[in-house]
């Protein structure tokens, strides 16, 4: 039966991360040094944290008043807002081999190295509460 307490446990839930694997585009995983696959924790559509970013965009778009939305707005804003979603990741290293740090600049910096990726992000975003749910039955 949907209650309004059902409906708001549900949205709650947007604001527990998932982790989701990242795959290449041939769909063997990322790995990191110790062999293991890349993670990337990620919030859903309905967390405090993508909702903040997505009203600021709306008002930036309003303030803007640009006749047109340039393509690269769209994907500035798409990066912004998965990278508001992530809260953390494991598997990742930076140019040296070194663990590298979850701070939203590499997060975007993630994001923008390869479309894919950031399409994956953007689908664990959206499908949160198909993972989160899979998650809570383990």
């Amino acid at each position: 039966m949907a209650t309004i307490t059902s409906v708001k446990k549900a949205v709650a839930g947007h604001n527990e991360p998932v982790t989701i694997v990242i795959n290449q585009r041939n769909g063997d995983p990322y790995t990191g040094a110790d062999g293991k696959p890349s993670t990337v924790d990620v919030l859903g559509s309905e967390s405090d944290a993508v909702r903040r970013v997505q009203i600021a965009q709306g008002r930036r778009m309003l303030r803007s008043r640009k006749p047109t939305i340039e393509p690269e707005d769209i994907e500035a804003n798409r990066i912004e807002r998965a990278a508001a979603a992530v809260t953390g990741w494991s598997g990742w290293e930076d140019d040296d081999g070194k663990p590298a740090p979850a701070t939203p600049d590499n997060f975007k910096a993630f994001l923008k190295a390869d479309s894919d990726i950031l399409r994956q992000v953007e689908e664990a975003i959206e499908r949160h509460s198909v993972f989160s749910d899979r998650n809570s039955e383990s």
